[in-house]
C-alpha cells in the first residue's frame, strides 16, 4: 500500500519492521554503521534520540507537515491510537466473566471496572486494575470515563476546572477502596525546608521530556505478577505476557486523547520529505483508514454524525475532532514537568482534589504556552 501511495514519485519504499522496544538500539546501530535510514516512525517528533543521533523538532501541528528552516527535514503525523487495555483472560474465565470479542467492547469504563472487580474478588487479587501514571494515559482515560468528564476546552480536556476535580476524586476513591493499584503513583515525601528550589523546565520548549516508561513498566509488572486482572497503558506499549488486548469502551470515536505516531526524515536530500508528504496526505490517510480500520489523523475524516440511542457517541466524536485538531496530544506527550507530586499529596491527604487539579492545570498551561 505504501508504494501505491508514492507511485507518482517513481520510488520504492523498503519497510524495515522493528519491535517497539528495539527501535532506538537498531537506529543507533544503523547510524554508527553509516547506514542511516531515510525515514523513521516515531512517537516523539520533536526529538529523535539515540546513542549516536539526537535531533530536535519544532512543534508539529496536527494534520500538518512541519519542516526545518531549509525545508530539507520534515516530520508529519502518520496515524493515531488511543490507550491500550489488556486483560488476564484466564482470570476472567475462572471468575466466569466473559471477555467481549473484538469489535464489541464494554459499553462504558464503569462496566469494565465492575467486571474487573468481580474477577479480582474471585481470584484473590490485590486490585481490579492498574494504569500507567503518565499524562497521556491518565488524561485519555479520565477524558472518556463518562460523558460528564469530557472537557469542553480542548486545550485542557480532563484537567479543566471541575472536570479535573471529579477525575481526581474518582482516582482517590478507587485507590482507597482497593479498586485501583496505587503502586504506580509516587509516594509523598515531606519537603526539605533547607533545599534550594530548582526552576521548572516546563516553561522551556527545548527542554528534554521526562520518560514515563518506569510508570508504564510498573503497571505492566503488576499485571504480569497477577496482582490485577486489567491494565491500561499507552496505546503502543508492547503486550504484556499472559494478556489479551481488548477494545476500549467506544474506542472508535472516543478514548480521550489520540496518540500519534509520526514519520520523520533523517536524510536531507529532500527525497524523504517528498515521501513523507505523500504518505501523510489526506488521500493517503483516508486509504490507510479504509485498509486498516485505524483512526484517521486528519480531523475532516472523522465521522461527524455518529448516532446511538443515547446520543452520547456523536458528542464523543465531535470532541475527539476538537482534541485531535488542538495540538494537545503532542503537547501532553512532551510534558517536561508532570506533577506526580500532586497525586502523591492527594493520596496522602496533604492536598485536596481542587489543590491538586490547580497544580496540574498550571503545569499543562505552561506546556501549552511553551509550544504556542
Amino acid at each position: 500500500m505504501l508504494n501505491d501511495q508514492i507511485a507518482g514519485l517513481g520510488l520504492d519504499v523498503e519497510v524495515e519492521k522493528v519491535a517497539a522496544d528495539e527501535v532506538e538500539d537498531v537506529l543507533a546501530e544503523r547510524v554508527e554503521a553509516g547506514d542511516t535510514p531515510d525515514i523513521v516512525r516515531t512517537l516523539r517528533p520533536r526529538e529523535v534520540e539515540t546513542k549516536e543521533l539526537s535531533m530536535e523538532w519544532d512543534f508539529v501541528d496536527e494534520a500538518k507537515a512541519a519542516a526545518t528552516d531549509d525545508g530539507s527535514l520534515i516530520a508529519a503525523p502518520y496515524d493515531a491510537a488511543m490507550t491500550a487495555t489488556y486483560v488476564n483472560s484466564e482470570a476472567f474465565a475462572r471468575a466466569g466473566v466473559d471477555v467481549p470479542p473484538s469489535g464489541h467492547p464494554w459499553r462504558t469504563w464503569e462496566h469494565l471496572i465492575a467486571d474487573a472487580e468481580r474477577v479480582k474478588d474471585a481470584n484473590g487479587m490485590a486490585n481490579a486494575f492498574a494504569i500507567s501514571n503518565d499524562p497521556q494515559t491518565l488524561a485519555a482515560f479520565f477524558g472518556s470515563y463518562d460523558n460528564s468528564l469530557m472537557g469542553k476546552n480542548p486545550l485542557h480536556v480532563s484537567f479543566d476546572g471541575n472536570t479535573a476535580v471529579k477525575s481526581l476524586k474518582n482516582l482517590k476513591g478507587w485507590v482507597e477502596s482497593g479498586v485501583l493499584n496505587a503502586d504506580v503513583f509516587p509516594k509523598y515525601v515531606e519537603p526539605d525546608p533547607d533545599a534550594t528550589p530548582t526552576p521548572s523546565p516546563s516553561a522551556s520548549p527545548s527542554a528534554t521530556p521526562k520518560p514515563f516508561e518506569p510508570a508504564t513498566a510498573t503497571a505492566l509488572q503488576l499485571f504480569e505478577q497477577g496482582k490485577v486482572p486489567v491494565v491500561i497503558v499507552p496505546a503502543r506499549t508492547p503486550a504484556p505476557s499472559n494478556s489479551v488486548r481488548v477494545d476500549n469502551p467506544c474506542q472508535e470515536v472516543c478514548g480521550g486523547l489520540p496518540q500519534f505516531s509520526y514519520l520523520a526524515a533523517l536524510t536531507s536530500d529532500g527525497v524523504a520529505s517528498k515521501v513523507i508528504e505523500a504518505l501523510t496526505s489526506v488521500d493517503a490517510d483516508s486509504a490507510r483508514v479504509q485498509a486498516t480500520g485505524g483512526l484517521p489523523v486528519h480531523p475532516e475524516l472523522i465521522p461527524q454524525d455518529v448516532q446511538d440511542e443515547e446520543g452520547l457517541l456523536g458528542e464523543y466524536a465531535r470532541l475527539s475532532v476538537q482534541q485531535m485538531s488542538s495540538g494537545l496530544s503532542p503537547i501532553t506527550a512532551g510534558l517536561t514537568d508532570w506533577p506526580g507530586e500532586q497525586i502523591a499529596k492527594l493520596l496522602a491527604d496533604e492536598a485536596t482534589e481542587l489543590e491538586a487539579a490547580s497544580q496540574m492545570r498550571e503545569v499543562l498551561t505552561k506546556s501549552v504556552k511553551a509550544y504556542e
